[in-house]
């Protein structure tokens, strides 16, 4: 029965400090990936704007998954 009335502490600060570390350490590497795509001469610009914006959209749909 205890068990059953145990209080929710919710999530901890190291935990949310290690996730939003890892969130910004990939949009970090995202967008030198991205700045170095966009610096190409060879790519035409709409495959450009797709290898540039497709990571950021996984990325936004990875983090909403967890939540």
């Amino acid at each position: 029965m205890d068990q059953m009335t145990k209080h929710d502490e919710g999530v901890t600060i190291a935990t949310l400090t290690a996730f939003h570390t890892s969130i910004f350490r990939r949009l970090l590497y995202l967008f030198l990936r991205g700045l170095d795509i966009y610096l190409r001469d060879r790519i035409f610009a709409a495959d450009k704007a797709i290898l540039i914006f497709t990571p950021f959209g996984f990325l936004m749909v990875d983090v909403a998954a967890c939540g």
